[in-house]
């Protein structure tokens, strides 16, 4: 049986690696973490951080998200949103900070976790531009 389903998802990786950006084998389970829509799931047990900046780190590249200032509007418990750092459900047992972006006034939902990613790597982004301009 462990033979059967570890070529079942050695199977499942290689025919998903091709669509998906990054895909994560952990034991005998496949986990999709991000899509070029931005889908994502968690991994039981938690996403590890270094995953969670790489996903904040490619939706800085590619715009999803901002490198402007926010606003904090509320921090509290969850609500089952999506987290727009790693595209999982903020569960009410999570603190989520909801944060309005000060340039195009776009709101965004993150896990605590992820907004401290997020916010330390957009300001390293800011300072490779303007040490590198283009």
């Amino acid at each position: 049986m462990g033979r059967l389903a570890g070529s079942v998802a050695d199977l499942a990786c290689e025919a998903i690696s091709g669509a998906w950006g990054n895909t994560v084998v952990t034991g005998q389970v496949v986990t999709l973490l991000d899509s070029t829509e931005g889908g994502g799931m968690l991994p039981t047990g938690g996403m590890d951080a270094t995953l969670i900046r790489q996903l904040i780190q490619r939706r800085l590249w590619d715009g999803r998200l901002p490198h402007d200032n926010s606003v904090e509007l509320s921090c509290g418990p969850g609500t089952r949103q999506t987290c727009d750092g790693c595209s999982t459900p903020i569960l009410p047992h999570d603190t989520m900070t909801l944060r309005i972006d000060a340039e195009d006034g776009r709101e965004m939902r993150f896990h605590q976790e992820c907004f401290e990613i997020w916010d330390e790597e957009r300001v390293k982004d800011r300072q490779r531009r303007h040490s590198h301009p283009r």
